[in-house]
């Protein structure tokens, strides 16, 4: 059963000693669903999701924190981290358009789910409500030869301060900036009321190539990248898409934090939070013996939980490494 932040305030506020309203029950319990999410994969904190790629480049959903495990076209694949494509005994640098295929590979974090072409080009900034005229949003990155992007923030001449980056003023519609862009490598958001949308302008037709679509509470954008190197090689989405290629993974859900009442919280066991919450408490008052106890009871109610969503029917599953992996040099047994 999904539960709201509203109900969880009304339910832990008095364990805080607080009134639901004050707005440190709603700190306490994002503090404990942080903690709770990032100890572990329990009930409602990880999901499968599909999605029809273009190209081997992959920027996944805010919502999603890490891949566990994925499949192309329904035929499982190896997950690499950062490190994999620098082994001496294995395959290289990988591209988008070519190399060894069924792997993904992590790329980091960016800003943005689409790169500028790096042509140098403006970027548009599209606001499609009145209440977030005025509001501003931080475009970081290089412009079209290259150089790292300042402009002035107050004052002139010995007293002139800079900042980093374009400070776009948000308008009900769009605006352009002044500067062009080559890369983006960093955006700094208001808290806005509706979505804010980039495209990098390419010429004044307009054409337009969209970039990023920032949700209201998104204040500093950062998504995970992955490459699936040769994946424009690998067939049709199952959707029938043409050109796209079905991605399906099994993937750890990020932290985000509940601002509205109606928001629903991915940690359901009040139980937990509500125990976690008070161990952060006794925390600050630097009772850390009663914080630990207060913690475990956190993270065993939250076993619990998950034991009785599982069951004792399924077949326990075995991960193995496939035998043709690289740089492990294909050996089976080291008995």
């Amino acid at each position: 059963m999904k539960v709201t932040l509203a109900t969880a305030k009304q339910r832990i506020a008095k364990h805080l000693s607080l009134c639901p309203t004050d707005s440190r029950v709603t700190e306490y319990i994002n503090e404990a669903q942080r903690r709770l999410i990032e100890s572990g994969k329990w009930k409602g904190t990880y999901g499968r999701f599909t999605l029809c790629a273009t190209d081997g480049c992959i920027v996944w959903p805010r919502q999603i924190e890490t891949i566990e495990s994925f499949a192309i076209n329904k035929t499982p694949g190896i997950i690499r981290n950062s490190w994999f494509e620098f082994l001496e005994s294995g395959v290289g640098l990988q591209a988008d358009s070519c190399g060894v295929a069924n792997q993904l590979l992590d790329r980091g974090e960016v800003p943005t789910y689409r790169s500028m072409s790096g042509e140098g080009k403006p970027v548009r900034v599209y606001a499609f409500l009145e209440a977030d005229a005025g509001k501003t949003i931080t475009i970081m990155g290089y412009d079209s030869n290259g150089n790292w992007v300042r402009t002035l923030k107050e004052g002139s001449g010995p007293t002139a301060v800079y900042r980093d980056g374009e400070v776009v003023t948000l308008t009900n519609g769009f605006v352009d900036t002044a500067t062009s862009f080559k890369s983006i490598v960093g955006v700094i958001k208001d808290t806005t009321e509706g979505n804010v949308m980039l495209y990098e302008l390419v010429n004044a037709t307009p054409t337009l190539i969209d970039l990023a679509s920032y949700e209201p509470t998104e204040t500093i954008p950062s998504y995970r990248k992955s490459l699936v190197p040769g994946l424009a090689d690998c067939g049709t989405c199952s959707e029938g898409n043409v050109g796209t290629v079905s991605v399906t993974v099994i993937a750890k859900l990020r932290f985000l934090e509940a601002v509205s009442d109606d928001d629903v919280l991915l940690i359901s066991d009040l139980y937990a939070i509500k125990n976690m919450a008070i161990a952060i408490k006794m925390e600050e008052n630097r009772d850390f013996a009663t914080a630990a106890e207060f913690r475990a009871l956190a993270i065993d109610s939250l076993r619990n939980q998950l034991s009785n969503y599982t069951g004792d029917g399924a077949v326990p599953v075995l991960k193995l490494t496939n035998l043709d992996t690289h740089g492990g040099g294909g050996i089976e047994s080291v008995i």
